[in-house]
């Protein structure tokens, strides 16, 4: 792969696309040019967070992940700081063809890439949080697209989405404990310990997990909602246990079929 696609992570830039996708289902969003100058300020601004994330990661890849384009070489480190900029500028005037309230939280999005890139990723349970957010806000922003603020399902699925996150971006700083306490980057698991982040990381995932069946209950999605769910659900609570490596893919796992859940039960209510 060329190292300028690479560094973008293409896989999490179409996980933010589908995610706002996803979030225009449930919020009724019509298929037309909002939706997809939408969509494309998205993939824009994740590629551009992305980017600059492994500007400022650079010696912390070196041990964590040496094959990525900067840390093998492939990219010039300063190369990637303006790719980044490009990016960003392209992501924000692309959103402004939305409408103004997509516009701001694009802008603001981007300001919190790069803070979180540069300053917020080595602060303690903080990085967890923006990056938790960061994720989630694709949902959020899905409720802009037609001006309108978020309703009850956009908010249970970013707040069920959130803990997931949580448990999920704990659980990788235990993964990546040797090559960030290297790099100088203090999170979460050396200050409480490892075995005290994966616990919580469990009881995040627990709280998703409770979460699930609520959107049903509630009357808000359809019985084909119950189906990717559940399996998502149990998927999660069987990867609890497991190394963190395996608890980080079964919560991805499970964040998608949760989205599948979604598009299904609003399909169908």
């Amino acid at each position: 792969m060329h190292p300028y696609l690479e560094i973008t992570r293409p896989n999490v830039c179409a996980l933010a696309a589908l995610g706002l996708f996803v979030g225009s289902v449930v919020a009724k969003v019509p298929l037309g040019p909002s939706l997809a100058y939408a969509l494309a300020a998205a993939v824009l601004i994740c590629a551009a967070g992305n980017v600059i994330n492994d500007y400022f990661d650079f010696h912390i890849d070196k041990v964590n992940a040496p094959l990525r384009p900067l840390p093998s070489g492939r990219m010039k480190r300063l190369n990637a700081l303006y790719f980044s900029f490009a990016l960003f500028i392209a992501g924000i005037a692309v959103s402004s063809y939305v409408n103004s309230q997509f516009f701001a939280a694009a802008i603001i999005n981007s300001a919190i890439s790069f803070m979180y890139a540069s300053n917020f990723k080595r602060m303690p349970l903080v990085s967890n949080l923006v990056v938790s957010w960061l994720s989630v806000s694709v949902y959020v922003a899905a409720g802009f697209v037609n001006n309108e603020w978020i309703g009850g399902n956009i908010a249970l699925l970013a707040t069920m989405s959130f803990f997931a996150m949580m448990a999920r971006e704990i659980i990788k700083d235990v993964e990546d404990m040797a090559g960030d306490r290297k790099g100088g980057a203090m999170k979460l698991p050396s200050v409480i310990g490892k075995r005290a982040s994966v616990w919580l990381s469990r009881i995040f995932s627990i709280i998703a997990v409770a979460l699930v069946p609520v959107p049903y209950v509630l009357g808000m999605m359809g019985k084909w909602y119950l189906l990717p769910s559940g399996a998502a659900a149990m998927l999660v609570i069987a990867s609890m246990f497991k190394s963190p490596k395996e608890a980080k893919k079964g919560l991805k796992t499970g964040m998608f079929l949760v989205l599948l859940g979604y598009v299904a039960g609003s399909a169908v209510l």
